[in-house]
């Protein structure tokens, strides 16, 4: 007999749903299979007569629902993030932890996963991943970006002469941080439309050469100036290393990274491309060591503290088990006992 192969756990959930469904029908396979998974994961399913959402009972990952309001065809609308609604529906609210949405003719249901709910949002969601213009959990993304800047001024400041961010994200943070500083915010990197995220991009090969065709920095704006550099984050340092070099060509003399989130030194099992830790940067490398490597001037990181202030959640609703390694969810022991006989560098 052949075993299954399935390309993403994505795909092995629909196998194994489809299969319950097949004996028990949806309602029962839901209230079956939901309560037994581990992780993160939103979900929106149909079975060609309703539409269903479900959100994880710790809601890591982000699920909304809003309201076509046409009178002639009106129906509802769910989506990760509510950026993704236009001004032709009503968004209505953040799907809860653990809840279950359904939607048929009728209108619309909720109930919820029979498992112990605890609202523990991906912080990344906030730092990197979300659109700057979505809400989630009630707090905007962009301003949560500019906010840990602020706040990443006041703890690191240092003297410079311009401040720039590298595209997307690093823009955002970079208004923060000359709001706080006074030096002003230059645009030193322009980006070439024509190529994705680098991070996600499986392949390191492939990821340093896309970095190079990905963002070129200004001349004219670099040349002679001591530059404070703002990003998101510093995962594996491939990025950030050659940007540096291509800062240093381009003229800059001093440069100062200032990084929106904490040293990620621990892997993410909800989603993430990054399930190896020898692949994380901080991880491997002490700050000191990270900063020599980058050829950077200078190096710092925003506090756990602070990322938390930034993004202005209650304390424990968010999860920082990248930077803590405090995971929201039991992990299997073949995972843990191998993170647990690994060395953290400090």
């Amino acid at each position: 007999m052949t075993p299954n192969v399935f390309s993403s756990d994505s795909d092995a959930l629909t196998q194994i749903l489809d299969n319950l469904s097949a004996q028990l029908g949806l309602d029962k396979a839901l209230d079956t299979l939901l309560p037994q998974l581990d992780g993160s994961y939103s979900l929106i399913i149909s079975d060609g007569s309703r539409l269903i959402g479900v959100r994880d009972p710790n809601g890591i990952r982000p699920l909304c629902i809003a309201r076509i309001n046409d009178l002639s065809k009106p129906g509802y609308v769910l989506a990760s993030e509510n950026s993704a609604f236009t001004s032709s529906v009503e968004y209505l609210k953040n799907i809860e932890p653990g809840e279950i949405i359904q939607i048929d003719k009728s209108g619309l249901e909720s109930r919820l996963i029979n498992a112990e709910r605890s609202l523990k949002i991906c912080a990344f969601e906030y730092v990197y991943f979300a659109r700057p213009d979505s809400d989630i959990e009630g707090r905007n993304v962009y301003s949560s970006r500019e906010n840990a800047e602020r706040i990443l001024a006041k703890e690191h400041p240092v003297e410079a002469d311009i401040v720039i961010g590298l595209p997307d994200t690093g823009m955002h943070s970079a208004y923060g941080y000359s709001e706080v500083s006074k030096i002003p915010v230059k645009p030193g990197v322009t980006k070439n439309p024509y190529t994705g995220r680098t991070f996600i991009n499986p392949d390191d090969i492939s990821r340093e050469d896309a970095i190079r065709l990905k963002l070129r920095p200004i001349s004219s704006v670099l040349s002679g100036q001591r530059v404070v550099v703002c990003d998101d984050s510093i995962v594996r340092g491939n990025t950030m290393r050659i940007m540096v070099s291509n800062l240093r060509s381009a003229g800059a003399t001093d440069i100062h990274l200032r990084i929106a989130s904490p040293p990620y030194r621990w892997p993410c099992f909800y989603g993430m491309d990054n399930g190896n830790r020898d692949e994380l940067f901080a991880y491997k490398h002490s700050k000191e060591e990270m900063r020599k490597f980058l050829g950077a001037d200078s190096l710092e990181f925003i506090s756990n503290d602070g990322l938390i202030e930034a993004i202005g959640l209650p304390i424990g609703s968010l999860c920082l088990a990248c930077t803590t390694g405090q995971y929201p969810t039991k992990l299997p022991e073949r995972i843990t006992s191998v993170l647990l006989s690994q060395k953290q560098h400090n």
